[in-house]
């Protein structure tokens, strides 16, 4: 998915990365800038140096004229090989209100998702008991309510069968760490490439077909409710 460029000067590696698959600005103003991004990239820089959204915005800062009290606020995350939007704040008071709006559970999000096994039709709730477990770097469904396992919710709907896999709308209730993947794995309806959580179903390297397709939160400056989307991608061969 990416392109390596290897640069040395006087005992240092610096490598940069080409993205085949660039981020996409879907909306940006004085106040916050909502991506797309592509799935297989981390949202935030880390000690890896994996290809990040983070480092290709900062990039992006750097060719245009920026307010001197300007920050890059990563208000929240997806998962690496998710793809989707992603909201970041440019003032720090834009950082607060959007953080205080996620927390407060005022966000609404919505999913696409491939995936197998027999969705029931219409909408259908899943409700579970979740803990993260950090050795396997994943989510685990818990039998009960324990002071590391907490309830979550999520809601989806059946939008249609292609071939062996039937995507979703799905709505969740709460925006805990890999919710949806486990929480549809545990339904028996893992998602498409999602080898983590059980599915054999093979997609790209570092990609599952889940889509973080549209978010409503509001606007910190102009406090009108507002709505971004991002079209499912291209490589999951489905049209809506």
């Amino acid at each position: 998915m990416f392109t390596l460029l290897n640069q040395k000067s006087k005992g240092s590696r610096h490598v940069r990365y080409l993205y085949a698959m660039e981020p996409e600005i879907v909306f940006e103003d004085g106040h916050l800038i909502v991506l797309n991004k592509p799935a297989g990239i981390v949202v935030e820089l880390d000690r890896f140096g994996y290809p990040s959204l983070e480092r290709w915005v900062r990039d992006y800062f750097n060719t245009i004229k920026l307010p001197s009290n300007a920050i890059l606020g990563i208000v929240h995350r997806i998962d690496r090989p998710v793809s989707g939007l992603v909201i970041m704040a440019k003032k720090k008071s834009v950082l607060v209100s959007l953080n205080t709006q996620f927390a407060d559970g005022t966000v609404q999000k919505k999913y696409l998702a491939m995936v197998t096994g027999n969705p029931q039709a219409g909408e259908t709730t899943l409700s579970n008991f979740l803990m993260k477990d950090p050795v396997q770097k994943k989510a685990i469904i818990a039998p009960k309510k324990s002071k590391r396992a907490v309830p979550v919710s999520i809601t989806y709907k059946h939008l249609g069968t292609y071939g062996a896999a039937h995507l979703l709308e799905v709505h969740p209730h709460s925006g805990k760490y890999h919710q949806i993947r486990a929480q549809l794995a545990a339904a028996e309806l893992p998602i498409v490439g999602d080898a983590l959580y059980g599915s054999n179903t093979p997609f790209h390297t570092n990609m599952i077909k889940l889509h973080a397709s549209a978010i409503t939160c509001i606007h910190p400056a102009t406090q009108s409710e507002v709505t971004f989307s991002a079209p499912i991608p291209d490589s999951w061969g489905v049209s809506l």
